[in-house]
């Protein structure tokens, strides 16, 4: 019975860790990536609310956290009060707010998680801006477009796609040494990363 809890938890932190490495790589392969990953993860806060894994703490609400609450239910709020003042109503405008209130449950399953569990971020950013680099100029996938000029993916608005690549590639390079020094290969690979974020987002123009 022990054991089964164990291997129940390690399940759950390895399901984490996947889905925190694969999610911006998803979201430049394939329409609806982001989303796919952001789903599992609310589906994976419902198997914990359910049978919640024993080395897993409770969640025990800090005072702090009402800010955050209040952030993160804000939009909606305020949608919602523009259309009582206009009497226009209409559930599209609540679509991407929707999407902050449903971070909530994201923030109190992981934050009660081990630091471990979130090292591998430190390789989620550099990858994804490489395979950005690849799928922009053509060498891997077939979602390449050529705009005059300016090189974009299918997949993601070309602006957003600039922007992200940069911000990947930006984030791989501030990682170095984030939770030790890092081996040779390691850095190699973050400083890679942010060449590659770099150079895409100047390639979208």
């Amino acid at each position: 019975m022990k054991l089964s809890a164990m291997r129940y938890g390690s399940s759950i932190d390895a399901a984490v860790m996947l889905l925190l490495f694969s999610y911006p790589t998803l979201m430049l392969t394939f329409k609806g990536g982001m989303n796919t990953a952001f789903i599992l993860l609310l589906l994976l806060t419902l198997v914990v609310a359910i049978k919640r894994p024993q080395e897993l703490p409770a969640v025990v609400w800090r005072r702090d956290w009402t800010l955050y609450l209040l952030a993160m239910t804000g939009m909606t709020i305020a949608i919602f009060l523009s259309q009582l003042a206009n009497q226009k109503f209409g559930g599209h405008a609540h679509d991407a707010a929707t999407r902050y209130w449903l971070a909530i449950p994201l923030f109190l399953l992981l934050q009660r998680m081990r630091v471990s569990v979130f090292q591998v971020l430190q390789f989620t950013f550099p990858i994804a801006a490489i395979v950005g680099f690849l799928l922009a100029n053509n060498i891997i996938g077939n979602v390449y477009l050529d705009l005059g000029g300016r090189v974009g993916i299918s997949t993601i608005d070309l602006i957003h796609f600039g922007d992200f690549e940069l911000l990947f590639g930006v984030v791989a390079l501030l990682s170095i040494d984030w939770f030790a020094h890092d081996k040779p290969l390691v850095r190699g690979l973050k400083m890679l990363g942010f060449i590659a974020g770099l150079l895409t987002s100047i390639a979208t123009g």
